[in-house]
């Protein structure tokens, strides 16, 4: 069994499960989310291999997706600012070692004090 957790990054936390937005102008992401994978073994440092969709409450199509080589974080908003609201995070991990799992993640997003 494999499970995939997730918190707001320390440096991007404005409150529990709250991100602080990022302003409406060029940079490399708005957001870290840190994501811990875990067996029955333990948590994986490597050899994971994390897709993921982003969605904000209340409308059907993606905002924004993603992937990532490693088992440690994911960049959020890396093509565009991402507005105040409710959002849900879906994500799917593999493994070198053959096993597969998902995980979701629901958060805001306010403004960056």
């Amino acid at each position: 069994m494999i499970r995939v957790a997730v918190e707001i990054d320390s440096t991007y936390k404005v409150g529990p499960n709250a991100a602080g937005g990022c302003p409406d102008h060029a940079h490399l992401f708005c957001f870290l989310l840190n994501t811990t994978v875990m067996t029955d073994e333990g948590r994986l440092t490597e050899g994971c291999y994390l897709t993921w969709k982003l969605y904000r409450s209340g409308v059907k199509q993606v905002f924004e997706t993603g992937k990532v080589v490693g088992c440690d974080g994911i960049y959020v908003g890396g093509n565009l600012s991402v507005p105040r609201g409710r959002y849900v995070i879906q994500m799917s991990v593999a493994t070198d070692s053959g096993l597969k799992g998902s995980g979701s993640y629901k958060f805001t997003v306010e403004d960056y004090p």
